[in-house]
């Protein structure tokens, strides 16, 4: 995505002008969430693409992780039990106790 040539719109209210002046961080840009001075909000700085880009990319990463972490316990612990002889229903180890056996419900 390349944004030469394209021009930001940036917008002010009149209470921040008469308070800061136009020099101050009064110029919202749209599309972002914080005032700025003239000369940022005007910077196409594609920069700031990339890390908000990157940020969201390693959110999407560890969300991936932590929910692939989660089917990969669920399996290891499904792949532990084993139909109990008299009844049928799946055993399981209980985790805090190694020596007891008792029927997944």
């Amino acid at each position: 995505m390349t944004f030469d040539g394209t021009v930001p719109v940036i917008a002010t209210h009149l209470g921040h002008l008469k308070a800061k002046g136009p020099p101050g961080p009064i110029w919202w840009r749209f599309g972002r969430a914080e005032l700025q001075t003239l000369t940022d909000a005007l910077t196409n700085t594609r920069d700031d693409y990339l890390a908000r880009d990157e940020q969201r990319r390693q959110e999407r990463e560890a969300a991936y992780a932590l929910k692939d972490q989660a089917v990969r316990d669920e399996l290891e612990r499904w792949q532990e039990s084993w139909a109990c002889p008299s009844c049928g229903r799946d055993v399981t180890p209980v985790p805090t106790d190694t020596h007891v056996l008792r029927p997944v419900k």
